[in-house]
């Protein structure tokens, strides 16, 4: 009885100010006085780079990240067919698409820079898998430890994700999407944060030893698969 006469207030004071500014956003928004053409093609863009962004490349982190443990060398073969489908399939079709609404050859905003900017990089990405996977090939021998580039390939990857992510937001900002794509994009992004921390707070609790005897074996079955 009491949960409605507490919320209630505390939501009018938190949402009203946040509707009200999404309602600014959309009243300004690129989708405003466009043809249905348009926002025809914006939609099939945003939905493509949420699969993109929000599945298919998180899904591929985390197989390299926590993979090894629970599919021994596996992991790679789940990292690699995951990011092969999204640099191949969805995101291409998504940049295309947004390409041709946005006028080719027209970046005249900071959102139309950003994404020719995450198209470099996430191929650039792309193509430094397939170079240290190559290198590790010719290596004799296995692996005992990560090089260098190794690290440098998975930080790399984690910094295009986040700027993806900021992306999502700035895409709905600039479009004028109303707020339940908001909460969706929050919760989605909110969830797969939340399983990353638990997931890396759960093998970091293991103890040292078997923590390293394990790493060492994938990194052994690894170098035989890759």
């Amino acid at each position: 009885m009491l949960l409605p006469l507490v919320f209630t207030p505390l939501a009018a004071i938190l949402f009203s100010p946040v509707h009200a500014s999404i309602d600014s956003l959309r009243e300004n928004g690129e989708n405003v006085g466009e043809t249905k053409l348009y926002s025809n093609l914006i939609y099939v863009h945003a939905i493509f780079m949420v699969i993109t962004f929000i599945f298919l490349i998180p899904l591929a982190t985390f197989a390299s990240r926590f993979g090894r443990n629970l599919m021994g060398s596996r992991w790679f073969i789940a990292h690699s067919t995951l990011n092969t489908i999204a640099v191949t399939t969805f995101f291409p079709i998504a940049w295309g698409v947004g390409w041709a609404a946005a006028s080719p050859g027209n970046l005249k905003t900071a959102h139309h820079k950003i994404g020719v900017a995450i198209f470099a990089l996430l191929y650039f990405q792309a193509l430094g898998g397939i170079t240290i996977s190559i290198l590790h090939r010719r290596q004799r021998g296995p692996r005992t430890k990560r090089a260098f580039l190794d690290h440098f390939h998975m930080w790399f990857g984690r910094i295009v994700l986040l700027l993806a992510w900021a992306q999502l937001w700035y895409g709905l900002i600039f479009f004028g999407s109303p707020l339940v794509c908001y909460v969706l994009l929050a919760i989605a992004q909110g969830l797969i944060l939340l399983a990353y921390i638990v997931l890396e707070i759960g093998m970091n609790l293991k103890s040292p030893i078997s923590h390293r005897g394990a790493d060492e074996d994938s990194e052994k079955s690894t170098a035989r698969v890759i």
